[in-house]
């Protein structure tokens, strides 16, 4: 009878640890991929940044009167549009968590104000 109690017991413990074991290999794993999705989204981020500030003393140049950043402006307007669509999910799943750093409202509400600077541009 002892020794049935023993083996019993013996066996809760294998299995609690062998579950233990389990969850944590899971959550090394998760946190694997959530590192590499977060450092993706901070190379999309500043490879955003890049292509602003290149934009911006564009800009500059072309509201100087050197009509030759006009071309390169363009297409570097291009390259910020394309850039903006890969942040949508990165924000949504930022906004699940307790603290986010940027939410899908935040990333619209600077696509609309990124916008409609980038159309006004040509008037200023």
């Amino acid at each position: 009878m002892d020794l049935i109690i023993f083996l019993m017991g013996l066996l809760a413990l294998l299995v609690g640890a062998g579950s233990f074991w389990l969850h944590r290999r899971a959550n090394r794993q998760d946190a694997g991929q959530s590192l590499e999705q977060t450092l993706a989204a901070c190379r999309t981020l500043l490879a955003l940044v890049a292509h602003f500030q290149q934009h911006r003393g564009m800009s500059s140049a072309w509201l100087a009167g050197d009509q030759g950043f006009k071309q390169r402006l363009d297409g570097k307007g291009r390259e910020i549009e394309a850039g903006i669509p890969s942040l949508r999910d990165i924000a949504r799943k930022e906004g699940g968590r307790v603290h986010p750093c940027l939410t899908l409202n935040e990333l619209e509400l600077f696509h609309f104000n990124w916008r409609n600077l980038h159309e006004k541009l040509p008037g200023l």
